[in-house]
């Protein structure tokens, strides 16, 4: 689908890493604009298999590595001279940052008058809190989210909402012709308007919050080996099948005392291929075990629009730099002289 676009990925962890990683599975070239000698910081984040982060590699898989050193003159023009040639361009820094460095969006559009700049921060570049500085967990703090419980979530929503609302924009941005243009994605924002039942609550003031787990029919339930199953009979069909097959009435209490008298497997057998809107809740490898997700050792999962799994590594820091500043017309004896001066590695 993008095989012919070409992406400039400066940022860090995981938001603009995320939204790369789907340009990347579409088919585009991304090239990781990395910090020499330290990279994507998420490089460091466990877990670790052969040496190696398996979060890093499951986000950067397929992509290119240079390592410039932007704050020296000949890193900013080896930058300049990727951007004249690309057609996205992709930053996480707080606002601000770039436009110290020279690449603001005005500064890149100097370079390449047809470039798609995609900014990801905290609040945008016009809150009066985007200088805030913040992770994922901030993040969903500022939303909301976690009001609703004392428990971290497993899953980095606010980062990975503000990746898709990233990826979203530029698409959006590359199938409408429009070019030249910025991108400027809030991630607390990005995360907040995926909260629409708690918005609808907090909009209509209502005291009686009937949030989703407080009905019988929309719950979790323990089993007799102590774990659990998920029932969502929103439908008045799907009830009346479940309360038939169980035999009980429809109240918490009953559906807790039935469930808690089997095996999660064994109501698996009994409830999967019924009409009643039952799941076990399974553990990671549990789902991989299914089938119906794809993943292996090595960080290669199935893409969601692809149909099987496609192998790849992601790069080490700098793994690319030889072979992109060549095409960028750099010869040998001039690469060997920017990383002697620790423009590049």
């Amino acid at each position: 689908m993008l095989e012919r676009v070409k992406v400039i990925d400066t940022s860090r962890l995981l938001p603009g890493g995320f939204c790369s990683m789907i340009l990347q599975e579409l088919g585009a070239e991304v090239i990781k604009v990395e910090e020499p000698g330290v990279g994507d910081y998420m490089r460091l984040a466990p877990p670790f298999v052969k040496g190696s982060s398996l979060f890093h590699r499951i986000i950067n898989k397929n992509k290119k590595s240079i390592a410039i050193n932007l704050k020296k003159d000949k890193g900013k023009e080896i930058l300049g001279r990727l951007i004249s040639d690309s057609d996205i361009f992709i930053e996480g820094f707080r606002p601000g940052v770039m436009r110290k460095l020279g690449f603001s969006f005005e500064d890149v559009k100097l370079i390449n008058d047809r470039i798609v700049y995609c900014s990801i921060s905290g609040f945008g570049h016009k809150s009066k809190l985007s200088r805030i500085p913040g992770h994922d967990l901030t993040f969903e703090a500022f939303s909301g989210l976690l009001s609703f419980s004392n428990t971290i979530p497993a899953v980095q929503l606010a980062d990975i909402s503000a990746g898709f609302y990233a990826a979203v924009g530029i698409l959006a941005s590359l199938a409408g012709g429009k070019r030249g243009v910025h991108i400027d994605v809030p991630i607390v924002q990005s995360l907040f308007s995926t909260m629409i039942l708690p918005l609808a609550l907090a909009l209509a003031d209502t005291k009686d919050e009937m949030l989703l787990g407080s009905d019988w029919f929309y719950s979790l339930y323990r089993t007799s080996d102590q774990k659990l199953i998920a029932i969502a009979t929103i439908e008045d069909k799907f009830r009346k099948n479940l309360l038939r097959l169980l035999g009980v009435e429809g109240s918490r209490d009953a559906l807790a005392k039935i469930f808690a008298s089997a095996k999660r497997d064994e109501w698996m057998k009994r409830l999967m291929s019924k009409e009643v809107c039952f799941a076990p809740v399974l553990s990671v490898d549990e789902a991989i075990k299914m089938g119906y997700v794809k993943a292996d050792s090595m960080g290669n999962m199935q893409f969601p629009l692809k149909q099987t799994i496609e192998k790849g590594s992601a790069p080490s820091i700098g793994e690319n730099t030889d072979e992109i500043l060549a095409s960028l017309g750099y010869n040998r004896s001039e690469i060997n002289e920017l990383k002697q001066n620790g423009v590049v590695e």
